[in-house]
């Protein structure tokens, strides 16, 4: 099976193309395209998260052993596609406050809690 890698393309560059060629020999992670990829979603995971001023304490080990290789590539808009969110909303991104589900269970949780609320 083939994946779509979002952060480790195969190449940038070519004919009339901008920008340089990847160097997976040069990356902190390795010539693993997999763990380029998880680490390059953590970063920006991470500075989302900062830029919303959550609190954030996972370290980059946690947050790619929450992602599972198959979860991973499961990720997207769609509902059965995979996503991680916080178990009680607002306390921040920590191990204990975060799991990996489907999208669709994302949004019945949402739904819950707003029903909850009114």
């Amino acid at each position: 099976m083939t994946y779509k890698f979002r952060y480790a393309p195969e190449t940038v560059g070519g004919p009339g193309k901008r920008g340089r060629n990847p160097d997976p020999e040069s990356w902190q992670t390795g010539p693993c395209r997999i763990a380029h990829d998880k680490h390059y979603g953590y970063l920006k995971h991470k500075a989302q998260a900062n830029y919303r001023n959550e609190e954030y304490t996972l370290t980059l080990e946690e947050w790619q052993t929450m992602w599972s290789d198959e979860d991973w590539f499961a990720r997207g808009r769609r509902a059965d596609n995979m996503c991680m969110q916080q178990i009680t909303p607002g306390e921040g991104w920590h191990l204990s406050n975060v799991e990996v589900v489907s999208r669709r269970k994302h949004f019945s949780d949402i739904k819950k809690r707003n029903r909850d609320v009114q």
